[in-house]
């Protein structure tokens, strides 16, 4: 499958911008076009050392996803990080695989059409192809990457692997529920829920709440057969369980379970609940 990478020298990374400006920067310098130099750290309270071209990245990926609101960069840019992650899986480096799959994946999730709205302008085709190509090409990426390292994801430790999962769901297409897993950390006592019939609305509750327990029904899973990503609530849980993650397992159930409306009566997906309280009807 082609992949268009929009040249580095198009205006298109002027108009095209992210939280920040346009990425071109960050992008010469991950595919070796731009000395690597000193950055200071977009995401200030990341207190971990890291070498420049690994804040290069990070600062990409904050520009891309920042407050988990989308920008038009992400447009130019996912090809381009599609592209660093098969440099990446070349070398056989897993630490950077992991990286990228994470982030790539939380850029997408940000990719909510309720949450962004129509675009004011039609993107060039140049620019769409090469995005949903590059979408395509990483989720068959990430596909081989869980088949390939199902073994080593389990020696991560559990933010790490859960941040890996919450990308690799938005790659695999389902960017909802990576966003509502972003917006609340994996945390069973960050369930927001919103009715689009009527006002009820409750951002403080817990999914260990009995009322909350009253009016949800977890989706049933079935058992993964370890090769197939057509079922999302399979795969995501075949996963978990592996891992011995009962509760995030949990956590997967009840968000693609239904939940009644205490106060109209509405049945309808958890996630669609979770949809109506971050962005509306």
């Amino acid at each position: 499958m082609n992949m268009n990478l929009i040249p580095l020298d198009s205006p298109y990374w002027e108009t095209y911008t992210g939280a920040y400006g346009s990425v071109l920067l960050e992008i010469r310098i991950l595919m070796g076009e731009e000395p690597i130099s000193p950055q200071g750290k977009l995401r200030r309270l990341d207190m971990e050392e890291k070498d420049d071209y690994q804040i290069a990245f990070d600062n990409l990926c904050e520009s891309l996803s920042h407050q988990m609101t989308c920008y038009d960069a992400l447009l130019l840019a996912l090809p381009y990080m599609v592209k660093l992650y098969q440099q990446k899986k070349a070398e056989g480096n897993f630490n950077w695989q992991v990286n990228i799959l994470s982030q790539a994946g939380i850029c997408l999730a940000t990719d909510v059409p309720e949450a962004n709205g129509e675009a004011l302008e039609p993107v060039p085709e140049e620019i769409m192809s090469g995005y949903n190509a590059a979408v395509l090409i990483l989720k068959e990426l990430a596909q081989e990457f869980i088949l390939e390292n199902l073994d080593q994801i389990g020696l991560l430790d559990d933010d790490a692997r859960n941040y890996l999962i919450t990308g690799l769901i938005a790659i695999m297409g389902d960017h909802l529920l990576a966003n509502v897993l972003v917006m609340s950390c994996w945390d069973e006592d960050e369930c927001y829920l919103g009715c689009p019939d009527c006002d009820f609305c409750d951002e403080e509750s817990s999914l260990t709440d009995r009322k909350v327990q009253g009016q949800l029904v977890p989706a049933q899973v079935k058992p993964w057969d370890g090769k197939s990503f057509d079922d999302p609530l399979c795969w995501i849980t075949g996963i978990l369980d592996k891992f011995g993650a009962e509760a995030e397992k949990d956590f997967i159930t009840c968000y693609y379970g239904t939940y009644t409306c205490p106060e109209c009566g509405r049945k309808a997906l958890m996630l669609d609940f979770a949809k109506c309280y971050l962005f509306g009807e």
